[in-house]
């Protein structure tokens, strides 16, 4: 997929998951308002996946799954919420692809692959470290990657992740028991991914 195709599908799967993001975010009681820190973060989620696809040789469903991935991230910093609502459309549509293209069986292992750590982190500890949105997240991610590219990823994101946590305990910015967003460490593994395996 070439980079300007590539761009348009970012800014489209981008548009459509902002929108649908803001729907959800209605419906839980959460709002994502229009002030000028919303703007940004989710106007720099579809920036970033069309930069990053057209710097890359991105499939359909890479393209997809970092696009919401970026407005996952967005959601995630702004409201503390990964909305099922928009997964589940990354989802459809990351699956219709591979379906089309034959590889549903490589999608499954993937997302098999991605959710699998975060999924025994989230029951280990009944939730307090790591979300479901995280694990779902994780899955979509992994689906359009190959088994070793998911775990690679989450390794990535757990590793940054834990970094950043350590230094903003040790600065005083967050305390031990506080909440982290992990959607914006899973978007920057998937993005290493995608990168490192020479796409």
């Amino acid at each position: 997929m070439n980079g300007v195709y590539a761009g348009v599908t970012s800014a489209v799967i981008g548009g459509t998951c902002i929108g649908i993001a803001r729907h959800a975010a209605g419906r839980c009681g959460c709002r994502i308002d229009a002030g000028r820190r919303s703007q940004i973060l989710l106007g720099s989620a579809v920036a970033l996946g069309i930069l990053g696809c057209a710097l890359s040789r991105a499939t359909v469903g890479e393209v997809t799954t970092l696009s919401v991935a970026g407005v996952c991230t967005a959601t995630d910093l702004e409201c503390g919420y990964i909305f099922d609502y928009v997964v589940a459309f990354g989802c459809l549509v990351t699956l219709s692809c591979f379906l089309l293209q034959g590889g549903a069986v490589n999608a499954a292992i993937g997302a098999a692959s991605g959710a699998s750590v975060p999924a025994l982190l989230n029951i280990v500890s009944r939730g307090r470290g790591l979300a479901l949105g995280d694990v779902k997240l994780a899955a979509l991610l992994g689906m359009a990657e190959s088994a070793s590219g998911a775990l690679f990823m989450v390794a990535v994101a757990f590793i940054t992740g834990g970094a950043v946590a350590t230094i903003l305990v040790i600065t005083r910015r967050k305390g031990l028991s506080d909440a982290l967003p992990f959607a914006p460490f899973l978007s920057m593994g998937a993005w290493f991914v995608l990168l490192a395996m020479g796409r």
